[in-house]
């Protein structure tokens, strides 16, 4: 398989993203993802749309844990925070700035901000 930095083929999106390559195309159609390139057959991404995206499912799945129940994914990355505790990626909720709230981070960690 071709590597390209900056770039993401079907099979690496997927392997990223944690899909099949059927559903990394489904998400690269319906997330309207600009085709880069091609070489032969395959399409190759901006690594920038892959990642995002998954930053996108990282975010939903946290704020989730906290209680959010809307539908789609969380796109709003005013709540990104990094954990106190070690430093991953973490969220804060709810997202308002004048209360501080509950975090919980990709690594496992939650509790409450001071």
């Amino acid at each position: 398989m071709t590597k390209i930095n900056g770039y993401y083929s079907i099979p690496e999106a997927a392997h990223t993203l944690g899909l099949t390559p059927i559903g990394a195309r489904k998400v690269a159609r319906k997330e309207d993802w600009l085709i880069a390139f091609k070489i032969g057959n395959a399409n190759f991404y901006h690594a920038a749309d892959v990642l995002e995206y998954r930053d996108h499912q990282q975010r939903t799945k946290l704020v989730k844990a906290l209680g959010w129940n809307g539908r789609g994914l969380y796109r709003n990355d005013d709540i990104d925070i990094e954990c106190p505790q070690c430093g991953a990626f973490a969220v804060e909720w709810p997202p308002a700035p004048e209360l501080p709230g509950l975090y919980i981070c990709a690594e496992g960690h939650d509790g409450k901000l001071e």
